[in-house]
């Protein structure tokens, strides 16, 4: 209205015509005022949805209702079902009058509740989905949520009628699915997919964490257990769920706080995961470290959670699994992998310290590392008498091994470390060991050399041997 359409000179209005006003466009309409007087004409109507927006639908043209039609006559009411058939006898600006094969009777109808049979040939599932929608909508005593998985049983209907060839050519077909689609949408059915964890995403839940309600009636606090399920009748700015257990109890929900309900089956071990959080976050006396560690005992579980699929099934489980692994990773613990099956005593997050009087099975202040695997470690310690425990770092992936390593001459750190307490009684005496040592003051060297140890294995010897050349070079 007093637009102009680029190099054209004359003015163009769009005309919101009641039948087809999402099909129109500029190109559509074109009114021109020449000598005070404005003239309409069709105007670049490229598209057959356009085109039939004017046509509209040809008299003696077979047609099939959209809707449960009511009609008053003078012999009483007559109902036309939904995917009833009838002919075209007049047409007009917006709507047609219809000759309905049952019945026999005729009626004005809206031209947007009425398509054409050719399109019910196209979809014949709609024969069948139509009267189950006008059925569950006029059904007072059903949620929202149960009148979408109504129309949900008859997915092969939506999702064909939703084609995007059938917007042109079945217009008014698709706009009322489009309509009924995008209302189960918001509640959580997608009802052009097969019921399953898709289709069904957010309508069978459960609680990813506790969740306690304040009851209206004053009788107190409910509690809805972790991984108690539940429905969802209503998902508008709040999640309204009505719950399983305990039975009848509806309440709002935070997204986060729950997941669809298969999520809980696809993960083995998911639910001890769960509970493992919920007895171990509120512990105030234990630590982070002791934290992550009860959960990585269900690492199984968080690898089935993290996996990149169980980011869109199931959101609410990957962001909480994702969040707890982030943060004990800053521990050094990875949730995703259990601890190594080993015959050692496992001490987590604590190593063996020369400075509080640990002694290396080599007899020296200083400890040697060796970056080999833990299960070589092991084996190593267990081919020496005089070894008594090993400690492993993560950030190094490698060892050192201990003669001597009691409880008051180990300390505490990130769970990067790990102390493994050799599984046989072990002398509490320190080492014999005949160890001379010598400095060269002026060139800054020390040697240190000892006597012949109890069946040290070549490939420590030689790391060992190693290691004294290293001193050397750096101090030198």
């Amino acid at each position: 209205q007093g637009s102009s359409l680029g190099p054209f000179s004359h003015q163009v209005a769009l005309l919101n015509l009641p039948f087809r006003p999402y099909d129109l466009s500029v190109d559509c309409f074109h009114m021109e005022r020449r000598r005070g007087v404005w003239h309409l004409s069709l105007w670049f109507c490229w598209s057959a949805a356009c085109l039939r927006a004017v046509a509209g639908l040809d008299i003696g043209e077979e047609v099939f209702a959209l809707d449960i039609l009511s009609y008053s006559t003078d012999s009483g009411p007559v109902v036309i079902p939904a995917a009833g058939l009838g002919t075209v006898q007049k047409n007009s600006s917006s709507d047609v009058t219809v000759l309905w094969t049952d019945g026999g009777k005729a009626g004005v109808v809206a031209e947007n509740l009425v398509e054409r049979k050719a399109c019910l040939t196209t979809c014949a599932a709609l024969s069948a989905f139509l009267p189950a929608a006008s059925e569950a909508l006029r059904n007072g005593s059903m949620m929202e949520v149960d009148r979408c998985m109504a129309m949900q049983r008859h997915y092969q209907a939506a999702a064909c009628a939703l084609a995007s060839a059938q917007e042109s050519q079945c217009p008014s077909a698709f706009t009322r699915m489009k309509q009924y689609s995008d209302a189960c949408t918001d509640i959580g059915v997608d009802i052009a997919s097969a019921p399953g964890d898709i289709a069904m995403r957010f309508q069978r839940i459960f609680a990813l964490t506790p969740i306690r309600y304040n009851t209206s009636s004053g009788s107190g606090i409910v509690h809805v257990a972790v991984g108690s399920r539940g429905r969802i009748i209503r998902r508008a700015a709040n999640i309204v769920v009505l719950w399983d257990e305990p039975a009848g109890l509806v309440g709002n929900v935070a997204e986060a706080q729950v997941d669809n309900a298969t999520c809980l089956e696809s993960c083995v071990g998911l639910m001890d995961y769960l509970l493992a959080g919920v007895s171990a976050v509120p512990d105030t006396a234990l630590t982070q470290a002791e934290l992550c560690l009860a959960l990585q005992a269900h690492a199984n579980a968080s690898a089935c959670g993290l996996k990149e699929e169980k980011r869109a099934m199931c959101p609410g489980v990957w962001s909480l699994l994702n969040e707890r692994a982030g943060s004990c990773s800053t521990m050094g613990v990875d949730l995703t992998k259990e601890i190594p099956p080993t015959d050692y005593e496992h001490v987590p997050c604590t190593y063996c310290s020369s400075d509080l009087g640990a002694r290396d099975m080599t007899g020296t202040a200083f400890a040697i590392f060796h970056y080999i695997p833990l299960n070589v470690c092991e084996e190593w310690c267990a081919t020496n008498s005089t070894c008594g425990a090993i400690d492993y770092s993560m950030t190094k992936s490698g060892c050192r091994m201990w003669s001597w390593c009691p409880s008051n001459v180990q300390r505490g750190a990130s769970c990067f470390w790990a102390l493994y307490e050799k599984p046989r009684p072990t002398t509490t005496a320190l080492p014999t060991i005949n160890t001379t040592t010598t400095t060269d003051a002026k060139a800054g060297v020390v040697s240190v050399s000892s006597a012949p140890m109890q069946r040290v294995p070549a490939a420590l010897t030689a790391a060992t041997a190693l290691m004294v050349v290293n001193m050397h070079i750096l101090l030198a």
